[in-house]
């Protein structure tokens, strides 16, 4: 995609958003000394700190590139940054950590490097180029127990382009301090080599085959020998971008793909560890404009521990001749686009994430890579014109981590299908609980805290154990009874008793991905909200009625509206002043002249102030 120049500076924004249960933690980005800077690879350090590697651009004729690397800490705050460079064009591919540095794959001055740094400075431990044949470089590597392994190409045909296409491919055996031992063409079995792993001493190579094509993959001896080989696709191209494996030795692969879509979407494999394919998924425009103009392209992969995977890409449209807005949403300012997928393929959630979620000025956003954080979370390499870290929680259950959280909205039923009138609120690692006495029942609207001292359990009510919370209730101080919560929100069981109608207990805000939280403290204090905040309608989806419920930090004017998929307004369910509280609106699908409106999928925004952000929902019948 295209980036237009933006002026160099520095952003941060902290806890910021929360989308279909992924919360943005922070997000922050940095530019080298050229105009623009575009990342290509990040990883979390085993300091806990990020790394990120690519380029800073000069717009000169040709155009000029440096190798740029980044290192923060966890925080996103930068330690240091270092560009490196030979003449004119220069790429920093990937990154690999060691245990005495950190190994940048790349090019320099068009020929293949391999450069390793301190982690405590980024100073060059050793820098070694090699020319492998005309506009060459590595793209990837591995350590293992004789060295390094790099894969990349040479004699690419287009040699000012960010990635070399057209290429041959090609493997390179180093020792551990870069130097050659052996060196090979690969072109016979694969065009332009991107990824590598090794895993049960053997090597897996993924990319393209010639013109870019098809997916390939190859698996081979840690002696150089071909085991096997494989294509994927279909009549159209596929561009095979991101590989990773799991501890199972399965493969997933991702890049786009113009097989059997109206345009470039996302294409995502698993294999099993001989090749053959588990599943494939295609899947884009997740904004919902004319499919004909999107381009859905994916740039990294990274398997997660339920046998799934997460994918990352950009999603927009490059077109003079199109441009589409659904309020404040275009199709021509690019979206970073994360899909979660399970170990059968099907989507968990699916997410984009712009300027807009943190409350800035909207422009461009494209995810180009992704790590997964020792916190249950995602490390996300942003291009935004610089090198943008996005740090998000909630992608994948931390099996490492002994506490867990169930953040959100609980109303606790009495009884089957008996609301109850305590709603108790998991958020920031404390409990808050409120109390409803309106004599004529309780429903969402009463949910705006006041008092809250009397309907505290004594005492604390919390045990952790593996996957589940116990939470025993007090209900007037005359009933007692265990509530077991899932991982993924549902309840398990009233004490022995196993729960099959989990949806009848009224869970607000309900967040699919549970694990990897703070432990919950005990308090008895009564809060307003420190932000705005508006959380996923619940149910979603739904039949007949929904509720939305947000957060207004200070008392002000609020607007709360329903848009259908072209931007038309459906129903204004808040137009006027309201105080600061927690707050919640009911949506019974009706349209502002309470007429019932189709089964689809509806956007709704909320504006208070400067915030504004619009989430979606699926209304069936």
């Amino acid at each position: 995609m295209e980036v237009e120049l933006m002026k160099k500076y520095l952003f941060i924004v902290l806890l910021v958003g929360v989308c279909f249960g992924q919360e943005i933690e922070w997000f922050i980005s940095y530019n080298g000394s050229g105009e623009e800077s575009m990342g290509h690879f990040i990883i979390e350090c085993e300091d806990g700190g990020f790394l990120q590697v690519g380029e800073t651009y000069f717009f000169s004729d040709p155009v000029s590139t440096k190798l740029y690397v980044v290192k923060t800490n966890s925080d996103g705050s930068k330690i240091w940054d270092n560009e490196i460079y030979i003449g004119g064009h220069n790429l920093g591919n990937s990154i690999l950590e060691s245990t005495d540095g950190y190994l940048i794959f790349g090019g320099l001055n068009q020929n293949s490097s391999i450069i390793k740094l301190h982690k405590d400075n980024g100073a060059v431990i050793f820098n070694k180029s090699y020319d492998n044949g005309g506009t060459d470089a590595f793209e990837n590597g591995v350590e293992t127990l004789n060295g390094i392994v790099a894969v990349g190409y040479n004699n690419s045909e287009d040699p000012y382009n960010a990635f070399y296409t057209e290429g041959e491919g090609f493997i390179s055996f180093l020792d551990h301090e870069g130097n050659e031992v052996t060196s090979f063409s690969i072109v016979d079995y694969i065009s332009q080599a991107y990824r590598i792993k090794y895993f049960d001493n053997e090597l897996y190579i993924s990319g393209l085959t010639e013109e870019a094509l098809d997916y390939k993959m190859i698996k081979m001896s840690i002696e150089g020998d071909i085991i096997w080989h494989y294509e994927y696709g279909g009549f159209g191209s596929d561009h095979c971008f991101a590989m990773d494996m799991n501890e199972q030795g399965e493969i997933f692969l991702a890049g786009h793909t113009t097989s059997n879509t109206e345009n470039w979407d996302v294409y995502t494999i698993k294999l099993n560890n001989e090749g053959e394919v588990i599943w494939e998924n295609k899947t884009g425009n997740p904004r919902g404009f004319n499919p004909l103009y999107i381009h859905d392209e994916a740039w990294g992969v990274h398997a997660t521990n339920d046998g799934g995977c997460v994918t990352v890409a950009g999603t927009g449209d490059e077109y003079a001749e199109y441009s589409e807005c659904i309020g404040d949403i275009c199709s021509d300012i690019w979206n970073a686009y994360i899909i979660k997928y399970d170990s059968d393929g099907l989507i968990t959630w699916e997410e984009t994430f712009s300027p807009l979620d943190i409350g800035i000025e909207n422009y461009d956003w494209a995810a180009e890579d992704i790590d997964l954080t020792s916190d249950g979370g995602a490390i996300i390499a942003v291009d935004n014109g610089q090198f943008g870290f996005l740090k998000l929680n909630n992608i994948q259950n931390n099996e490492n981590n002994n506490s867990y959280s169930i953040e959100g909205r609980w109303i606790i039923p009495v009884a089957e299908n008996d609301p109850g009138n305590t709603m108790y609120e998991f958020f920031d690692g404390l409990r808050y609980t409120y109390y409803c006495s309106d004599e004529n029942g309780c429903d969402s609207t009463y949910w705006n805290s006041l008092d809250t001292s009397d309907a505290i359990p004594n005492p604390n009510p919390y045990t952790f154990s593996n996957d589940t919370l116990t939470l025993n209730l007090f209900f007037g101080n005359t009933w007692q009874q265990p509530i077991t919560f899932e991982c993924d929100g549902n309840v398990a069981a009233i004490g022995d008793t196993t729960v099959t109608w989990w949806l009848s207990w009224w869970r607000v805000g309900y967040d699919i991905n549970e694990c990897g939280g703070q432990e919950l403290a005990l308090t008895n204090t009564a809060k307003h909200p420190k932000a705005f905040k508006l959380i996923q309608n619940y149910p979603n989806p739904f039949n007949p009625a929904t509720s939305i419920l947000y957060d207004i930090p200070n008392d002000g004017l609020v607007n709360i509206t329903i848009y259908d998929m072209m931007g038309r307004i459906v129903k204004t369910l808040v137009n006027g002043s309201q105080t600061a509280g927690f707050k919640s609106v009911q949506w019974n699908a009706t349209n502002d002249r309470n007429e019932p409106v189709s089964a689809g999928l509806y956007l709704y925004t909320i504006q208070g102030g400067e915030y504004r952000q619009t989430k979606k929902m699926v209304l069936l019948k």
